[in-house]
Parts: structure tokens; sequence; C-alpha cells
């Protein structure tokens, strides 16, 4: 019986099945484009879960202040199958090209994702 679970698992991952949490995000990056300094632009970035459990979102950091996001009340929990929607605001402090990385720490392999 071991050996036939086995197999199956095999198969089934052969076939692009995941089994435990995934973490996906989309899209792979952001442009805000020109912002006005004391204004703000807000973008959305989709966490997929793929796989066969629940996703936990335990934290997210951004590396420049003058990126938030919402929601930032923690844990996130991802349904398999399901997604959370990430608001990302940018308030410019000043003029010039800003970059900046939002790291994510979960449950799925891989973590932290950066993004």
């Amino acid at each position: 019986m071991h050996k036939l679970i086995s197999i199956l698992t095999f198969v089934l991952l052969f076939l692009g099945f995941t089994f435990g949490q995934v973490f996906e995000i989309s899209p792979p990056n952001m442009n805000f484009g020109n912002v006005v300094v004391g204004s703000n632009s807000v973008l959305q970035a989709t966490v997929n879960n793929t796989g066969t459990s629940d996703l936990v979102i335990t934290n997210i950091v951004s590396s420049d202040g003058q990126y938030t996001f919402a929601p930032n009340t923690f844990p996130i929990t991802i349904i398999a199958g399901g997604s959370q929607i990430i608001d990302v605001t940018f308030t410019p402090t000043s003029t010039g090209l800003v970059t900046g990385d939002l790291t994510f720490t979960h449950n799925a392999s891989g973590s932290p994702t950066t993004y």
C-alpha cells in the first residue's frame, strides 16, 4: 500500500499537482510611473495559493516607508486555491527614481519572498 501511495504521489507531482502551500504573486513587479510629491498612487498585487493547504502570511515588511500596503494585520490566511489582493500605496516624499521591496514571510517553501 505504501508503494502505491508513493507511485500515486509521483504521478500527481509529474502532472503538475502540488501539495502543501504555494506562494505566487502577480504582477511580477510594479511601476507606479510619475507620482507627484505629496500625492499617492495605489496598485494591486494578487497573492495566489495554488497549493492544497492554507497559506499563512505572518508578516510583510517594506524596505522603504514611501511604500505601504494593506491589509497590514497578520496573520493573513489564504485557503487552498484562494487569493488575496494586496493594495500597495506609493507616497513619494521627494523627486527622483525610487525603488523598494516588500518582503513576505509565509509558511510556504521559499519563505521569505521578496517582491
